[in-house]
């Protein structure tokens, strides 16, 4: 691994350590820019170590199709065709390109809702599961910068969810993204949120972070991580962290300019559905099994739905959507 402390949103050479790797070679510390708050790993992964990481991790779910991440992914889509809605642009007759669309599910959600639909991933499981699966218009197996090269052709909707973070180079994702929408499209960028808590109010969430964290680096405890929020970096997965104001300033660099913004936390019908809020009538299910931690867990999880809500008003959830169009 070779340091590269150099922030792509501003180009700022210093920063500061919020978490200190135990081991280099494997993950690299957890840094912030002092300029912009983008947060990232240096030293970076090798490309060896993310193609280790990656190769065949998702390979357990190309193996079934899920009627029930296909009915997820048809509820997310409903919210989307809404928002674009009120910019003006119906899904019918639109051109959607699913930018590392994974196994396709939101490739077809958006197909069923009137649009000519593009998938492209660099996986070859997951474009063969979609090509077995899904009745898409096209598929690409590559990235989305070889896409970008091979294809005159300009999309309506280029949607990008929960893909930047996993890039080594988030610049050239963007850049392919900005030369593949069209001059009236829709950039439709989502990841995670660098200024978010959500995750440590969450019980299930703050403890898989806490383990993670506390297994890779330097004096992790609660109070450190509400402090620092070095979330949800965990090299070689995610590789930088992004805010809202920090993204915007990325994507005006490449001639995409923000035109609507919202943070969302766990749990929220559209864009983040695969983690659904806690109900009343599940909160003691376990004691079933005589499992009291399992209870308490599910009562803070109920209970605290309200103040999550309010993380999200106020840019503090978990998750980060913009929706962009080409500048001028």
């Amino acid at each position: 691994m070779a340091d590269d402390a150099e922030c792509v949103v501003c180009g700022t050479s210093d920063y500061e350590v919020l978490l200190r790797s135990r081991d280099r070679n494997s993950h690299g510390d957890i840094v912030r820019c002092p300029s912009c708050s983008h947060t990232y790993v240096n030293p970076m992964p090798t490309l060896e170590q993310i193609s280790d990481y990656y190769n065949g991790l998702y390979s357990h779910k190309s193996q079934t199709f899920s009627n029930e991440q296909m009915a997820l992914a048809r509820q997310s889509m409903r919210g989307y065709v809404a928002a674009l809605q009120k910019k003006s642009r119906g899904a019918q007759h639109c051109t959607f390109l699913d930018l590392g669309g994974g196994l396709g599910y939101y490739s077809q959600a958006a197909k069923e809702s009137g649009m000519t639909s593009t998938l492209v991933d660099l996986d070859p499981c997951s474009i063969d599961f979609a090509k077995k699966h899904h009745n898409l218009d096209d598929y690409f197996l590559g990235t989305s910068e070889e896409f970008a090269a091979t294809t005159v052709n300009k999309y309506d909707v280029v949607f990008l969810r929960h893909v930047i973070e996993h890039y080594l180079d988030p610049r050239a994702l963007l850049q392919a993204a900005s030369n593949l929408v069209s001059e009236n499209g829709v950039v439709i960028l989502e990841t995670d949120n660098n200024r978010g808590i959500e995750l440590l109010i969450r019980p299930g969430s703050r403890r898989w972070y806490m383990d993670l964290y506390k297994a890779r680096y330097h004096d992790v405890t609660f109070m450190s991580l509400l402090q620092k929020r070095p979330f949800a970096l965990d090299p070689p997965r995610h590789l930088h962290g992004f805010s809202i104001p920090n993204l915007q300033r990325l994507l005006e660099s490449l001639n995409l300019r923000s035109t609507d913004s919202l943070t969302y936390r766990l749990g929220d019908p559209v864009y983040w559905p695969n983690v659904p809020d806690m109900k009343f009538r599940q909160v003691y299910a376990p004691l079933v099994k005589f499992n009291v931690r399992a209870v308490a867990d599910n009562m803070i999880d109920y209970c605290t739905l309200p103040f999550r809500k309010c993380l999200a008003a106020t840019g503090h959830a978990s998750g980060l959507c913009i929706y962009a169009r080409k500048a001028g």
